[in-house]
């Protein structure tokens, strides 16, 4: 059923080249979904590539040199 190994908090920083505080935070708050094991919680690869997904700056809307779809570009012509 499970080809991958489940990702640690560890891993997820390591990874994203982020701090380990803020790996388990972003698990603990449920930005990266999550499976306990007792007192541990391990993240699914698929979980992982979801929150990056939907986490892209790229997107037309979010990034920070268009305004509603336009670019900065477009704006300035």
């Amino acid at each position: 059923m499970f080809t991958e190994p489940f990702l640690t908090a560890k891993d997820i920083a390591k990874m994203l080249k982020i701090s380990n505080a803020l790996a388990y935070r972003l698990i603990q708050n449920g930005q990266i979904s999550g499976v306990r094991f007792g007192r541990t919680v391990r993240v699914r690869q698929e979980d992982l590539e979801k929150f990056i997904a939907e986490n892209l700056t790229n997107k037309n809307t979010d990034h920070p040199n268009t305004r509603e779809g336009v670019s900065y570009e477009q704006r300035s012509k």
